[in-house]
């Protein structure tokens, strides 16, 4: 059987782009669960604004939502009862396994930390 050249560098290629591609979705997974984690952070931020502190209630709904989206050992930091237009800062520290290629093409787990840490002042009308 006589494969020509041309067919041979097209496999190579196609394979090399499928390479590429695959080791390109492994490294952005961790940026979409990134922005994910920010988003939900950032809407417990404007709950702390309004409230004035997260309860045991809702820092427990805050880790629940982060389980969900993959995160583990998370770490909450957070006032539960402020004063009307004192400053207040919700620090959450979680961290995130991610699935990655190695160049010899095997697969390995790395731990990722992810933190969030922004203030904000207390405007709410709840206290």
């Amino acid at each position: 059987m006589n494969i020509p050249g041309d067919l041979i560098i097209i496999g190579i290629i196609l394979i090399g782009i499928l390479l590429i591609f695959s080791i390109g979705i492994s490294e952005t997974m961790p940026v979409f669960a990134r922005n994910e984690f920010d988003n939900i952070c950032d809407n417990y931020l404007a709950l702390l604004s309004t409230k004035g502190g997260l309860d045991s209630i809702d820092k427990t709904n805050l880790e629940n939502e982060l389980i969900n989206i993959g995160y583990k050992n998370i770490t909450i930091t957070a006032p539960t009862n402020a004063e009307w237009g004192s400053e207040v800062t919700l620090k959450v520290e979680a961290y995130y396994d991610v699935d990655s290629i190695n160049p010899d093409l095997s697969d390995d787990i790395k731990t990722k930390k992810s933190t969030y840490e922004n203030s904000t002042r207390v405007f709410g009308l709840e206290n």
